[in-house]
């Protein structure tokens, strides 16, 4: 069985025989959605969209087998299959690739603060400062399918940006040195494929990922574990280290990078030094990293004419870690801190929302007070030197336009230049890593201005 294509939450399903109870026309009306985020996490400046080659790759698995799948399971919930059994034909005209996309470029930067109208004055409604985001996606969809898809695109989304935000603040204080991903024993075996892609769009130069080698083609760099030495182990620690190490560079004479810190680690560098003959590439330090361990470490290989053997650093490293360590480490291998986010575990807070309804009526979601207002749609973010603009769908204004209909997807290479470029104009201020709330000044077009201002106030 096909899971992935059963990625819906139920209620997306339970409400579908609501509304054709209500309206059966209404299954097969067309509608559009908007994925956004209302606001960037906290203590972060932008949020670094990925996802939409994944989202293309999900919609692949829809098809007849799997839709029967979905429909034979069901039947046997106790609270949705009585209701299929009376309407077991709910799903024969769904056609599986009826959808227009319009999208971000997986790597642009979003921004999410208080809108301004063109006039610069704050964007107010009813005495409040509207706070304004800019969609990842906008979709054109039937009814059913826009049920279907909600659930698995934001899945994507939230956990693909998630990480690529981290990532990209991550290499952006490495000082052009290189970060490889190394954190997929800290998630699900298949959200570390999609986290290696992420990162890798958002900067990092490779992964300890086979499994994203083969599907993606991203490099793939690993040196060797603890574990080596540990079972090289038959009486002398020493030994069994030098034995390890000598055997390695016999292997691998070109690529001799040699954990050092199993046992001791000025000792393991001199092992290093010593069974490699010559042959060392680099070190790599994974447990008590500091500045002054580094430069012990290079003292060590100076000393032994080896300035050129390089020191790569790994330890639960973060970006605040990266950025004090980047003047004196060659390189890093950061884990949990790029594949869990941990100071933002939860995503990027994306969600999907109707814009235009099957009847043709601009929607929006007021929650009077709950901050979980949204805004109408679908709608063009332009984007200029020194602030972005919100228009709806039509509207012109100077700048670049960030949502585009995708018909074919970059390549991955290319995504992760334009990603660099993306890093590479924000200012320092929204690019710095201190916590302080920085963000792109956002402009929102008159005729969105009072569009928004009327959904917000009718009955």
């Amino acid at each position: 069985m096909n899971t992935d294509a059963l990625m819906v939450d139920l209620y997306q399903i339970a409400t579908l025989f609501a509304h054709e109870k209500i309206d059966p026309a209404r299954m097969n009306q067309r509608v559009q959605m908007s994925f956004f985020s209302r606001k960037v996490p906290i203590n972060r400046n932008y949020i670094m969209f990925v996802g939409l080659r994944s989202i293309l790759e999900h919609m692949k698995q829809f098809n007849h087998h799997t839709v029967s799948e979905m429909v034979w399971e069901l039947s046997k919930h106790p609270m949705i299959g009585p209701a299929l059994a009376k309407r077991a034909d709910i799903f024969s005209q769904f056609q599986f690739n009826d959808f227009n996309i319009m999208s971000m470029r997986e790597g642009t930067l979003a921004f999410a603060a208080p809108g301004y109208r063109e006039n610069g004055d704050p964007f107010i409604i009813n005495d409040r400062h509207i706070n304004v985001y800019e969609p990842y996606m906008q979709v054109e969809t039937n009814f059913i399918l826009s049920k279907l898809i909600e659930t698995s695109w934001l899945s994507y989304i939230n956990y693909e940006s998630m990480v690529a935000s981290k990532a990209a603040r991550i290499v952006s204080v490495a000082q052009n040195k290189p970060v490889l991903e190394f954190g997929q024993r800290r998630t699900h075996p298949r959200a570390a494929i999609d986290a290696s892609y992420a990162a890798y769009i958002a900067g990092c130069a490779g992964t300890s990922n086979v499994a994203a080698f083969v599907k993606y083609g991203i490099p793939a760099i690993g040196t060797m574990d603890h574990f080596a030495v540990m079972a090289s182990e038959i009486e002398s620690k020493n030994e069994a280290e030098l034995s390890f190490f000598d055997g390695f560079a016999e292997v691998f004479p070109n690529d001799a990078t040699l954990l050092i810190d199993t046992y001791n680690s000025e000792q393991g560098i001199k092992n290093a030094m010593t069974a490699t003959k010559g042959k060392l590439k680099a070190i790599r330090i994974d447990s008590n990293v500091s500045i002054s361990t580094i430069r012990l470490a290079r003292a060590l290989l100076d000393s032994n004419n080896c300035s050129h053997v390089k020191i790569f650093v790994s330890d639960g490293l973060n970006e605040k870690m990266v950025r004090d360590l980047a003047s004196y480490a060659d390189g890093f291998g950061v884990g949990e801190n790029i594949t869990c986010s941990p100071d933002s575990a939860t995503g990027v807070g994306a969600v999907g929302k109707l814009t235009i309804n099957g009847y043709g009526k601009n929607t929006i979601k007021v929650s009077q007070g709950s901050g979980k207002m949204t805004l109408p749609g679908p709608v063009q973010v332009f984007r200029t030197k020194d602030r972005d603009i919100i228009g709806l769908l039509g509207e012109q204004f100077d700048g670049e336009e960030l949502l585009t209909f995708p018909d074919t997807l970059p390549s991955i290479e290319e995504s992760r230049v334009f990603a660099k470029t993306q890093m590479d104009a924000l200012s320092p201020e929204v690019k710095s890593i201190d916590g302080s709330q920085y963000t792109r000044k956002i402009i929102v077009s008159d005729k969105f201005a009072e569009l928004t201002t009327r959904l917000v106030n009718e009955e």
